[in-house]
């Protein structure tokens, strides 16, 4: 069985997105795209093997950088699933599997990490997706806790609502 090899890709896209790449192809793969955050830059979570349609007349990216592989360590991620970029730059990344939010610089370096498997606060049951207001807070489904989290973007704990 192959092992699955979860990565970001940054690419600066044109108006028109169409996804491109195959499986075991170069750095422009792009594998089962989960969230796209609104910058002038598109962020790609992206995990391996699944092959993508190739691109549509028109549609046109620039392959910038990525990082990432398969693991628990930080940087590494099983599974993400969500990402969002702060007005400063800093892009979070829900990792589903690992049950926690990564932080990282623009250009991919590992900042902080928090989140642990279980039901108290700060805690995740299989986080899907998450969002960055324009204050920094950090916004954070927890999807089988059935609740939203709040958090500072340091990571600290403010508040939740759900059940």
């Amino acid at each position: 069985m192959k092992q699955l090899n979860p990565v970001f890709s940054i690419f600066t896209v044109a108006l028109t997105l169409s996804l491109f790449g195959c499986s075991g192809a170069s750095d422009n793969t792009i594998v089962e795209p989960t969230q796209l955050p609104v910058t002038q830059q598109l962020l790609l979570s992206t995990v391996e093997p699944t092959p993508t349609p190739t691109p549509t007349a028109g549609s046109s990216a620039v392959f910038i950088r990525k990082w990432g592989t398969q693991g628990t360590g930080d940087g590494q991620f099983r599974e993400p699933e969500g990402v969002a970029v702060a007005s400063d730059g800093s892009i979070y990344v829900a990792d589903y599997s690992n049950n926690r939010i990564q932080k990282f610089t623009s250009d991919g370096v590992f900042v902080s990490k928090w989140g642990t498997l279980g039901t108290g606060d700060g805690q995740f049951n299989y986080l899907l997706g998450l969002a960055v207001s324009s204050d920094g807070s950090v916004y954070v489904a927890d999807t089988f806790n059935h609740r939203i989290q709040n958090f500072t973007s340091e990571g600290v704990f403010v508040s939740k609502w759900g059940t």
